[in-house]
């Protein structure tokens, strides 16, 4: 494995970066406590126009031509400089979406989403 120099690295965060076709909304959790000390969901807070790289669907074929099974049903790429927690939601392409698990990589964080059901 060689090991890339900081200016190697920075180019290749830009290209990832470069690459983002989509823009999303972050809905950014935050909780609060009602008269019965059960904590409750809130998103008051919204990163609107969020640069992102979108994939939907359970599958993806990776650079050796294999089909991948994916255990999330999108994959959402973001700017390693993007807050986001796993109680997040995320609006993108008209659906809202819970992060499922965030995963910092050298270039983007990787986002599981799982889809919001439209009943809730």
């Amino acid at each position: 494995m060689s090991h890339l120099t900081e200016r190697e690295k920075l180019v290749q965060k830009a290209i990832a970066e470069a690459s983002f076709e989509d823009t999303c909304n972050i809905l950014v959790w935050s909780g609060y406590s009602d008269n019965y000390t059960d904590e409750l969901d809130s998103y008051p807070t919204t990163a609107s126009g969020v640069s992102c790289g979108f994939t939907y669907g359970k599958s993806m074929e990776n650079e050796r031509g294999q089909i991948v099974i994916l255990e999330s049903e999108a994959i959402l790429r973001l700017s390693l400089e993007q807050e986001l927690s796993v109680k997040d939601k995320v609006e993108v392409r008209n659906k809202i979406f819970f992060v499922d698990g965030v995963t910092e990589g050298s270039t983007v964080k990787v986002v599981n989403l799982k889809e919001l059901e439209s009943n809730e």
